[in-house]
């Protein structure tokens, strides 16, 4: 596990810094700046703390309002909440409208799971998060949410002084929030990618515990297989954001430029706060 990029959470999962990656022109991305994780619901009092001491300025939340309303974050003293939801209600698989029974795969309890999957195709799992990261770049929720993001950021100028961003597990809303922002300062994509799957080593034990759960309670291997898909990431995953944007606006810069709004004295304001 990459422990240089964890931070020292307990009441949490997925917390790590964005410091310390490389752009291709050799510079470095500045650390106390910028954090991605899971949600903050469950932060302990010396989590707070911890955050509090690190310069969290800003929360950013993109969690739909049924995940906030039952969990709200708890938010560090001195930071900002900033609630921006990158879509009503989660995507579901163009396959089946089992998905949309079965909210959380990896908290639901794992009978009703069973049930509303058992007859589910093996890859209705996977084909859901393509279908998820369709929406994170194309759907105009999506675009407002991350434009609100780019905006946070960007005020997020004074030294040590931090952005946390995050969704539920902190790993496909937050991990396009992450590749387009470190898109945007110069760092290479095999960079991004690895950054991206970071979320798996993270969250493998949580994965294993619910994989071992199903499997007690009588689930098939397609049952296994969808919830996997859906508790993890791959790198499938973010090359179907990469190439949605290809085939749209060409690249990311112009993807950022056209969809988002961010111009080319935004990202050099972004170079300029968050590089050494």
């Amino acid at each position: 596990m990459q422990t240089d990029k964890a931070l020292p959470i307990t009441g949490g999962r997925n917390f790590r810094e964005l410091g310390g990656y490389q752009t291709m022109d050799g510079r470095h991305v500045r650390t106390h700046k910028l954090i991605r994780s899971g949600a903050l619901n469950q932060l302990l009092p010396e989590d707070m703390q911890f955050l509090s001491d690190y310069g969290l300025r800003y929360d950013i939340d993109f969690r739909s309002k049924d995940e906030v309303t039952p969990r709200p974050d708890r938010v560090p003293a001195g930071a900002e909440y900033l609630w921006l939801p990158t879509f009503t209600a989660m995507p579901n698989s163009k396959q089946s409208e089992d998905a949309a029974t079965v909210k959380d795969a990896g908290n639901d309890d794992a009978r009703f799971v069973i049930q509303n999957l058992k007859d589910a195709p093996a890859d209705m799992g996977y084909q859901r998060m393509l279908n998820v990261y369709q929406g994170l770049i194309t759907a105009e929720s999506a675009r407002e949410a991350y434009r609100g993001f780019f905006a946070t950021v960007l005020k997020n100028t004074a030294a040590d002084q931090s952005v946390i961003f995050h969704c539920s597990a902190g790993k496909d809303r937050t991990g396009i929030a992450a590749f387009l922002l470190l898109s945007a300062l110069g760092v290479d994509q095999a960079t991004i990618t690895a950054d991206y799957l970071i979320s798996n080593e993270f969250g493998q034990a949580r994965v294993d515990r619910r994989q071992q759960e199903l499997r007690d309670a009588g689930a098939g291997d397609n049952v296994l297989r969808v919830v996997h898909d859906r508790m993890t990431v791959q790198s499938a995953y973010l090359e179907h954001a990469r190439q949605l944007i290809k085939t749209n606006w060409g690249d990311a810069t112009r993807y950022l430029n056209e969809w988002l709004g961010i111009d080319d004295a935004m990202i050099a304001q972004l170079k300029q706060t968050y590089l050494d």
